[in-house]
């Protein structure tokens, strides 16, 4: 008791400040007094600040590397229905064999409780010789969307003796990583695409049926299902931080919505998962261009305010004009700083120097000023302009309206293929009216597009299967004897040389004798070697490989035509450069048709499915080097 007293008269007579430093001195002893909290590490490296110009400082650039902007290679094994008879999966491996009775078991065949797939029993469907075992591999793109499709190609696998996937129909396949692993299919668990359509094999061997080269048989067990694919998830690109930070990483976050959040849905465009890393969705507006997007994306500088912007715009018009400039990030910059920057840009698109022009032009364009597509347009008309393309992608690019279109109409009656092809691309895209349109049997798309411009058929290896007849009406010169598929398929002209009959005697996966009369309009006979007929009378049905084939022949035997300045003259075949996975189907023989600036493959060669990494799947042809 006395000695608690004692301590009460001892408290009340010091003054507080010096207690309380006594009392803190003395737990600061005994350990027992508040320590500071331990700092948190961050998963990621710490590293330096990406060199750039200084007018290029606290740009996202500078700040951030782009990560996941590489494909994601998927595959899986699936089945290939409608082969003419040359299934063969008797050498397949046990596990793969196996993997696929359980898959098709999983999904019905031979139950009762679908009736579509009662009377298709897994076992027998694996004797069929219509039916083959594929491995099918596909390249997701970066940034791509749900339900995104892309291309997919199959393959018959090493030990299977299939000997032709012409005329094949996937059925639904599931891809995942390693998802084609042969000593054990079921390892691999999660699904990131499916892929299911009709095979694209090389059309040239697809009409030549058995006289064909060793090379040309081997590349038949090979083909691509064209825009096959589709995306089960947002795949979405990453910006990581040279230099870790949480407030750094959601003002990176919050100044990408802020350029880009999608009007039309609400979404947020980036989403800051942790100190270091930013998720970011190609918005639908850039329709896929993941590389443009990201380019833009990396250009945008931290600070958005109005007087920033402004400021910066004039900084770097300033630049621009320097010799050496770095006009493509100059150009992305400005896009990225949005309508305060015209003011800056739109007297350089006036400039006399090419590239300075174009990239002003350009950036103005994509900010939404309407007078930079009339100067976008002045240089793609041209044709000595080093960058007459690319104003032409960009035109194409841009978000579709009546004046873009309207531009783009204009090029149509261009002299030169590459210009019309691109400016025929872009009008399909953007759905213009000028293209019309029609679905042949879910097979391909058939786009007829007049133009006063010499005949040309140009054909899609990549996408959606598209054929398009641009210019005046193309037709079948007669007289005329085509065959193809070893003689199983003709067209003859009658005597009075205004129709044709194309007859097919069937083959061996019992298709029944067909034979139909046609007018001589190209058009009519595309539509109906893809299967279209009137009510009642029987189709032909013929894969788009083995369309793209027979023109190609027709092609190259002069037999297509179309008017061009009063005369008939030679309709020309143009065939999308394949890049990609698309490169293996030609690598034996090339279609026997004329192409834009391709070079012809050497036709023993056994195709390669490796990437290129690609970005353009136009037709090749010189273009001027973009601003650097």
């Amino acid at each position: 008791m006395r000695s608690t007293h004692a301590f009460a008269i001892f408290q009340t007579r010091l003054p507080r400040v010096v207690l309380g430093a006594i009392l803190t001195g003395a737990m600061a002893i005994s350990g027992c007094g508040p320590k500071a909290p331990p700092r948190k590490l961050s998963r990621y490296p710490t590293l330096t600040k990406n060199p750039v110009p200084a007018y290029m400082a606290n740009s996202l650039i500078e700040l951030t590397d782009l990560k996941n902007d590489e494909p994601l290679v998927v595959s899986g094994y699936g089945l290939a229905v409608n082969l003419r008879g040359t299934g063969d999966n008797s050498g397949l491996p046990t596990q793969v064999r196996q993997y696929m009775i359980r898959e098709m078991t999983k999904r019905g065949f031979g139950s009762n409780l679908k009736p579509e797939y009662r009377h298709l029993q897994p076992e027998e469907m694996m004797r069929d010789k219509t039916t083959a075992v594929v491995r099918v591999d596909g390249w997701i793109p970066p940034g791509a969307r749900k339900y995104q499709q892309f291309d997919v190609q199959v393959s018959v696998p090493g030990k299977s003796y299939t000997s032709s996937l012409a005329q094949g129909l996937l059925y639904e396949t599931d891809l995942k990583v390693n998802g084609a692993y042969e000593p054990n299919p079921t390892a691999a668990v999660n699904v990131y695409a499916r892929a299911q359509g009709p095979v694209f094999v090389n059309p040239y061997h697809a009409v030549h049926g058995e006289s064909l080269s060793p090379g040309g048989k081997v590349s038949l067990r090979y083909g691509v299902i064209m825009d096959g694919g589709s995306v089960a998830f947002d795949r979405p690109l990453k910006l990581q931080m040279r230099q870790p930070s949480f407030s750094l990483a959601r003002r990176v976050e919050g100044r990408i919505d802020e350029r880009f959040q999608e009007s039309d849905t609400g979404m947020k465009t980036a989403s800051a998962k942790d100190d270091g890393v930013v998720d970011v969705l190609v918005p639908s507006s850039y329709r896929g261009d993941w590389k443009h997007f990201g380019k833009v994306v990396r250009h945008l500088f931290l600070d958005g305010s109005p007087q920033f912007a402004a400021r910066k715009s004039r900084e770097l018009a300033s630049e621009a004009v320097k010799p050496g400039a770095m006009l493509e990030d100059i150009s992305l910059c400005w896009e990225g700083l949005g309508p305060a920057a015209l003011p800056f840009i739109q007297p350089l698109m006036t400039h006399p120097a090419p590239d300075v022009s174009f990239a002003a032009a350009r950036a103005a364009a994509f900010i939404g000023d309407s007078t930079a597509n009339g100067v976008l347009m002045t240089i793609a008309r041209h044709s000595d302009h080093p960058f007459r393309l690319d104003a032409i992608d960009a035109l194409g690019a841009l978000p579709s309206s009546p004046g873009v279109n309207q531009l783009l109409r204009q090029l149509l009656n261009s002299d030169e293929v590459l210009v019309r092809v691109e400016a025929y691309k872009n009008l399909a895209r953007n759905r213009d009216s000028s293209v019309f349109s029609k679905v042949i049997e879910n097979r391909f798309v058939l786009d007829v597009v007049p133009s006063s411009g010499p005949p040309i058929i140009h054909a899609t290896r990549s996408g959606v299967p598209r054929i398009a007849l641009i210019g005046e009406p193309i037709s079948i010169r007669c007289p005329i004897t085509f065959t193809a598929m070893d003689q199983r398929f003709m067209i003859v002209s009658g005597e009075a040389r205004d129709r044709v009959t194309l007859f097919y005697r069937g083959d061996a996966s019992a298709r029944e004798p067909v034979k139909i009369e046609s007018g001589l309009s190209l058009a009519e006979i595309v539509a109906r070697l893809g299967g279209e007929a009137p009510l009642g009378e029987k189709r032909l049905g013929f894969s788009y490989s083995d369309v793209i084939g027979m023109l190609g022949a027709l092609s190259e035997s002069k037999k297509l035509v179309g008017t061009y300045n009063g005369q008939l003259v030679a309709a020309a075949l143009v065939v999308q450069d394949p890049e990609g996975v698309q490169q293996a189907v030609y690598a034996a023989p090339e279609l026997a048709a004329s192409t834009a600036g391709e070079t012809r493959a050497d036709p023993t060669a056994i195709p390669d499915f490796k990437p290129d990494g690609a970005g353009d799947s136009g037709t090749s042809g010189a273009r001027g080097s973009r601003p650097q």
